[in-house]
């Protein structure tokens, strides 16, 4: 196991025994995943980048043209490669979690919504003018701040939660 460390003076360089690796960040806007430059310790010169390859889902190396490497090269560059795709995919789990629970939560909101409009069909009560009201209300549902009243409510003064 080789160690990689992050400078201290800078957040942006990573070191390991023979490589040092600066972080480039996102290159475009679109991107979400970050680019690394690989550079020699011993002559200073630029090796190639490491960036993600969406058809093998990792961080992949790509060498410059006419470039060798020994084998203690290779395996701290794969060694590097191996932590930043976990990290990568670490920030993707979480994210696929939180939409997840998100679509969970609003399943669950539409099938008691569902429920109490049939509920209240039986007794008669209902139209489907209601029922769109409701599914409205549903949709201004806010992440973490609870409802959110539409205009006319906000207008009116009434606000009503179910």
């Amino acid at each position: 196991m080789i160690e990689i460390q992050q400078l201290a003076d800078d957040k942006r360089w990573y070191r390991t025994l023979h490589l040092d690796y600066f972080d480039k960040g996102r290159i475009h806007k679109s991107r979400k995943t970050k680019q690394f430059m690989v550079i020699s310790r011993t002559n200073r010169s630029v090796l190639g980048t490491i960036k993600w390859w969406i058809g093998l889902k990792c961080y992949c190396f790509f060498p410059l043209n006419l470039t060798v490497y020994d084998y203690a090269y290779l395996q701290e560059i794969a060694q590097f490669c191996e932590l930043r795709t976990q990290e990568e995919k670490a920030k993707i789990s979480k994210k696929v979690k939180k939409t997840r629970d998100l679509r969970r939560r609003q399943k669950r909101i539409e099938k008691l919504a569902i429920k109490r409009l049939t509920n209240e069909k039986t007794s008669g009560i209902i139209d489907l003018e209601s029922k769109k009201l409701v599914l409205e209300q549903q949709n201004r549902v806010v992440e973490g701040k609870g409802y959110e009243p539409s205009p006319l409510e906000k207008e009116l003064g009434s606000i009503t939660v179910f």
